[in-house]
């Protein structure tokens, strides 16, 4: 159900965005339950192996990444790990998150707390952007596309943009003044 429910939160307005967030969207966590069993298995002989340690820390836990290990605390209980893969999910980021200094400047200088993106990815305020810059990094779309995730949805907005690129190409190049 994750494409159907991707088409349909667009249309929602606010109010039931809001609605759908602090509800239904809990449905849609990945269950590893439906996890093929073959996957299973070999998680479990790493573990057994004593290469792999599963723990549930429950959602009250407090988690401090250092540069030689990851220490998570929850409940009595003190875990350390030299090798830690945080598989919680991407969080959504806004423009304060763009990691290039001048369009981040930009972006907030115009009030564009998230970036918006066209069909085609493209950045379409401020104005003086679009058709610059493509934007297609997943946790800078899931603010409109909470649903957005995996290989397909890449492919499809690669796709995207190589689309408009190839469009682009005919026209003479635009240069962004820095401010």
């Amino acid at each position: 159900m994750h494409e159907e429910f991707e088409d349909l939160y667009p249309e929602l307005d606010e109010e039931d965005r809001q609605r759908f967030d602090r509800g239904l969207k809990r449905v849609f966590v990945d269950n590893y339950a439906a996890v093929p069993p073959e996957s299973i298995r070999r998680l479990l002989a790493l573990r057994d192996a004593g290469l792999l340690k599963v723990a549930g820390i429950g959602s009250d836990y407090e988690m401090d990444v250092r540069e030689d290990q990851t220490v998570i605390r929850a409940e009595d209980r003190t875990y350390r790990f030299t090798v830690f893969i945080d598989a919680r999910g991407q969080q959504r980021l806004g423009s304060k998150d763009i990691p290039f200094p001048t369009l981040r400047e930009i972006l907030l200088g115009a009030a564009s707390e998230v970036p918006e993106v066209g069909d085609d990815y493209g950045l379409l305020d401020p104005p003086e952007l679009e058709g610059l810059v493509s934007l297609g990094a997943l946790p800078f779309l899931m603010h409109d596309r909470p649903f957005v995730q995996g290989i397909t949805a890449c492919a499809e907005i690669g796709a995207a943009m190589g689309h408009a690129v190839r469009k682009q190409s005919s026209r003479k190049r635009r240069r962004l003044e820095a401010a």
